[in-house]
């Protein structure tokens, strides 16, 4: 198993997100300087340095998503120091589905996935007050 300062300088995941044996790491951060290099571009996911607390640098950080069913679901929200969080992604049935919010304040979320033979969906959810 890799210690954090390991983990922040050779974990990468580009295009997709971490697998549940790495939500470990709390706290995600987008390694934009590292755009340019091969196989890598703007969403590549690395784990912070600061796992203790959300800083300026984290992205992405775990959470439950619970169901009216009382069931909790692994999920990593996207969090920003000015702006409300605005998508979840949720592990389902073996794979990440994203809940996107496009307008803040809003109680309509979408949701998207990709079904069998790689063609996307999207479904609206209307959330509870």
């Amino acid at each position: 198993m890799l210690d954090l300062r390991t983990a922040h300088r050779r974990l990468r995941y580009t295009g997709r997100f971490p697998p549940l044996r790495e939500l470990r790491f709390a706290n995600w951060e987008l390694a934009l300087e590292e755009e340019g290099r091969r196989g890598q571009d703007e969403t590549t996911l690395r784990p912070c340095l600061e796992q203790r607390h959300v800083s300026r640098e984290t992205a992405w950080t775990a959470a439950d998503l619970k169901l009216a069913t009382g069931e909790a679901l692994p999920a990593l929200m996207n969090i920003g120091i000015l702006v409300p969080p605005n998508e979840v992604a949720v592990f389902f049935r073996g794979r990440w589905l994203v809940l996107q919010c496009p307008f803040f304040g809003r109680r309509l979320w979408r949701l998207y996935g990709v079904g069998s033979g790689g063609k996307p969906w999207r479904l609206q959810v209307k959330v509870a007050q």
